[in-house]
């Protein structure tokens, strides 16, 4: 019979794992929204139908160089914000489209394609030392991507509005990584963890933490195989130290829950499980 402490023998995996959406930052912000661009000069300033080259500057000290064509910044230009942010880009019908750079100064880089002002498509993202290289749409982080975190971690995957949601694997510093399932962040569904000592867990999760079944491994061949809740052994289960000892029966938040003793036996001629008021 195995005794509380041993199940503690794999402490990795009674501590609740890090949600990765919470472990990245914010991404930067999308150029300044289309209204933004509004038309601040004359038709006639900006070109006939057939467009030319022109520079522009505003009282607001937002500035264009490039082409422009009935009224509308069109073709290959560069606007200038006020606060020295830059966009190159092609223009259309005075929107930023196709591909482009966007800089923010001493900020954020994005160098990809633009639909109707936002980032859409395949590009980078460089923001606070963090790359993302992969599908944006409407200006959000949506579809296969790779972020890359200033502090070592990484996540390869589904993306879905800025968050990890689909299938992906996430990759810590410290040598730590899960592969399988998110949804809207978190770790939900099924998946495979592992850790550098070689302790391994594979089963299911529910926003970031084991819930429902699992099979959970220690470095030293300890095995837990059963139900799981809030990240810790619940319910019923078998567990198997490294000694080959095991017990199987209930746990409670990962200890090993003795059964206790044994029912009396009813007195002859009572009902089973009598209810005493009812006697």
């Amino acid at each position: 019979m195995l005794a509380r402490g041993d199940i503690a023998e794999i402490p990795p995996f009674r501590k609740r794992l890090p949600t990765p959406e919470a472990r990245a930052p914010a991404p930067a912000p999308a150029p300044l929204p289309r209204t933004e661009f509004a038309l601040r000069a004359t038709p006639a300033d900006l070109g006939g139908k057939h467009g030319r080259h022109a520079t522009f500057e505003w009282p607001c000290g937002d500035a264009y160089d490039g082409w422009a064509a009935n009224g509308k910044r069109q073709g290959r230009g560069t606007y200038t914000f006020a606060n020295g942010a830059t966009l190159e880009c092609d223009w259309v019908e005075d929107a930023p489209g196709g591909r482009g750079v966007f800089k923010v100064p001493r900020g954020a880089v994005y160098r990809g394609p633009f639909r109707d002002g936002l980032f859409h498509g395949k590009g980078v993202l460089k923001f606070g030392g963090n790359t993302y290289r992969g599908a944006f749409r409407a200006g959000a982080f949506h579809g296969s991507g790779t972020l890359a975190l200033a502090g070592g971690d990484r996540y390869e995957g589904a993306f879905r509005n800025h968050r990890f949601h689909g299938r992906g694997a996430y990759f810590w510093k410290s040598g730590q990584r899960y592969e399988g399932l998110f949804e809207d962040g978190a770790m939900t569904g099924r998946g495979v963890a592992s850790w550098p000592g070689g302790q391994r867990y594979a089963g299911d999760y529910v926003d970031g933490r084991r819930e429902g079944r699992g099979d959970l491994r220690g470095g030293a061949g300890q095995r837990y195989r059963g139900e799981f809740a809030d990240g810790y052994p619940h319910g019923a289960g078998r567990f198997a130290s490294s000694n080959g000892k095991f017990v199987e029966g209930t746990f409670a938040m990962g200890a090993f829950v003795p059964p206790g003793p044994a029912p009396a036996p009813d007195e002859p001629g009572s009902p089973p499980n009598a209810d005493p008021e009812e006697t």
